[in-house]
């Protein structure tokens, strides 16, 4: 099918900051329409605010078959990006006094069933509430008819919690709907209503509104997916059913005035904004990377928050780094869309930084003293980045944290396991957090000199920062020596960031930003960094996608040959080793597959080759008319996990299904 790629440019600028936006991004557009080719995309907007300055354009198709083109003023349904919204609207109203977050569902929603244990509007926003996520999306996520806030929440009421409230993360729709029942509740009006008048209307969302078929929506865009290679209009499905978690429409410079107002405190006061912008925790004590309506994580060492929405017609993501005073907004119409590629390559051309950048370690105990320091790195600077300050000054409790630190990296060499395990406690409540105090201390130190240039942490990453940390006490008598490392861990740092900083040049962070998954020109990244390089980039995530995506073209060949160069070139990742575990099984060779998807599942259990991550690719492959394949991954699925109910109900259902085709 021949794609036409239109583009349609707007573009605001506010107020000067640095070079314009329009200047910067002239190579970012002639990325996207060439990307999107490549993706089979029919539409992306995308929007920009940064320092007062909006830059927003539209690409490609909002209507393929009138040939409308895509704007900044296109709608999108907004999908799961509706909950930093619902969240808002919740805050604002305890702010008022209107709405108690610690108060139990039922005072507001007093037809919804006990659940035997107390469930709150705080624990709901945060995942942590234990309402179940959808049960049979084949059903759930396929609803024509219009719903009511009651009818919404029928559906689900009758489901048992997933977990104890507060005990554990699990992210749910359903959740929302309740907090968008209890907001109808207090105001005494209609979700739209009240969403308009908290969030929609102070934040400048001019087009902001619920979802709605019958409606004429202006700028309405038509959503599409991929079936067999051929796109399609997307299925009829009518959102109200998922009003407060997924059901509203917006344009992408809503989206950046929304996550701009927030941060100019046009919506919130400060300390409710920073509860929202934080990481909550669980009543065991642990840190998710989720705080009230927002991920929240470390981005390159910057504090950031951000969200992301797929449902049916769109794909959407909103990112915001308030320290940067940046917002990025990107809105398609295409459910099988990644905006990963769009994401980093516009991060790339804004800051120069590569997106989260990863560091392949052939060696395990390298690995483990990486991981040592990325928690403190990550840990650390998301605490320095947001406040300013380390999380402690007590001397007692740096010292501890240190301590706490160093017995960790002490076990690598003589107990790997217990070093990997105490390692990934070092950023959560109940161990101390020593990895975000001690980190938050780092920072301060290296940041908080005359002349101190964090962009050489945001580019380099977590081995750099721990190494000059190092280099600093060495020279800083007034750094106690309770404050510094085990030796063996220092020299392991010291060798470690000299042989990323050999492979990380310039010339790899541009190839890394680029998005490209053309094998040739990876392979000629990694010759560069050495055969036998102690460090090297890690650019599964990339490959993965691009594995994915030339599946979803139809292009197996190209799917079959870039899964293979990931394998070969991280053996020793759950990912790599799983997609071409896949790759080999939908083209025919289910046997060699399965050696692989063995191989992935024993790097990492809960990793690529997951029972629940196969079982999710063999529905997509039976939604793709490709029941045979399904059939064949979900044979291996079964092969691997054997003793996983699911993947054997899913691989009956499957053979049924085929048999009466």
């Amino acid at each position: 099918m021949r794609r036409i790629v239109l583009a349609v440019a707007l573009a605001i600028p506010l107020l000067a900051h640095g070079a314009p936006l329009e200047v910067e991004l002239e190579s970012f557009e002639s990325f996207v329409r060439e990307q999107m080719k490549s993706d089979s995309m029919p539409a992306i907007s995308v929007a920009v605010l940064r320092g007062g300055e909006l830059w927003a354009r539209g690409f490609g198709l909002a209507d393929v078959e009138n040939r409308v083109p895509a704007t900044p003023e296109s709608s999108y349904r907004m999908a799961s990006v509706t909950k930093p919204m619902t969240a808002v609207a919740a805050l604002r109203l305890a702010e008022m006094g209107t709405l108690d977050l610690d108060a139990p569902i039922q005072t507001y929603v007093p037809d919804f069933p006990d659940k035997g244990s107390a469930v709150t509007i705080r624990q709901l926003l945060a995942h942590l509430g234990g309402i179940s996520h959808y049960r049979n999306y084949a059903v759930e996520g396929f609803i024509r008819e219009p719903k009511s806030t009651r009818e919404s929440i029928a559906i689900f009421e009758s489901f048992d919690l997933v977990a104890p409230p507060g005990s554990r993360y699990s992210y749910s729709t359903y959740g929302y709907n309740l907090v968008g029942a209890a907001l109808e509740s207090v105001t005494g009006k209609p979700f739209g209503t009240l969403m308009k008048e908290l969030v929609w209307d102070p934040a400048g969302m001019k087009d902001a509104r619920m979802d709605d078929p019958a409606a004429i929506i202006p700028n309405r865009v038509r959503g599409y997916r991929l079936d067999g290679g051929a796109l399609r209009n997307s299925d009829f499905v009518n959102i109200s059913s998922r009003f407060a978690g997924g059901g509203t429409r917006a344009t992408v410079i809503d989206m950046v005035r929304f996550a701009g107002a927030l941060d100019d405190g046009k919506l919130l006061g400060r300390s409710m904004t920073d509860a929202m912008w934080w990481p909550s925790t669980t009543t065991a004590g642990r840190w998710v990377t989720y705080g009230l309506g927002w991920g929240v994580s470390s981005l390159n060492g910057h504090f950031h928050v951000n969200h992301g929405g797929a449902q049916q017609e769109t794909r959407t993501l909103l990112v915001h780094v308030p320290a940067l005073d940046l917002s990025i907004a990107l809105a398609s119409n295409f459910e099988d869309a990644r905006l990963g590629p769009y994401r980093d390559r516009l991060w790339w051309e804004l800051t120069g930084e590569a997106w989260n950048p990863e560091v392949y370690l052939p060696d395990r105990a390298d690995r483990l003293a990486r991981d040592a320091a990325e928690n403190a790195f990550d840990a650390g600077m998301l605490q320095y980045d947001r406040t300013g300050r380390p999380a402690t000054s007590d001397r007692r409790e740096l010292a501890a944290a240190f301590r706490a630190f160093n017995e960790a990296v002490a076990a690598i060499d003589r107990s790997p396991e217990n070093a990997e395990k105490t390692i990934g406690e070092g950023t959560h409540p109940a161990a101390g957090q020593p990895a975000l105090k001690a980190g938050s201390y780092i920072a301060s130190r290296l940041l908080g000199r005359p002349g101190a240039d964090a962009s050489l942490y945001h580019r380099g990453g977590e081995l750099p920062f721990i190494r000059d940390y190092i280099r600093l006490y060495r020279s800083d008598r007034s750094i106690p020596r309770a404050y510094r490392f085990d030796r063996r861990f220092e020299t392991r740092i010291e060798e470690l960031a000299a042989a990323w900083e050999r492979v990380w040049t310039a010339e790899a962070r541009e190839i890394v930003a680029s998005g490209t998954t053309d094998p040739a020109r990876l392979r000629s990244l990694l010759r560069s960094a050495g055969t036998n390089a102690r460090a090297v980039p890690d650019l599964t995530g990339r490959l993965v996608t691009g594995v994915e995506t030339a599946f979803q073209r139809g292009d197996a060949p190209a799917a079959l040959e870039l899964a293979r160069f990931a394998a070969e070139t991280y053996p020793g990742h759950s990912e790599s080793t799983g997609v071409y575990g896949v790759a080999l099984t939908l083209t025919g060779k289910p046997a060699e597959g399965l050696g692989y998807l063995r191989r992935s599942a024993s790097i990492r259990q809960n990793g690529y080759a997951s029972a629940g991550n196969l079982r999710a690719i063999a529905r997509y492959l039976a939604g793709q008319k490709m029941a045979r394949q399904a059939i064949a991954l979900l044979e291996n699925a079964a092969a691997v996990h054997p003793e996983d109910a699911a993947v054997q109900k899913a691989l009956a259902e499957a053979k049924k299904a085929l048999g009466s085709s």
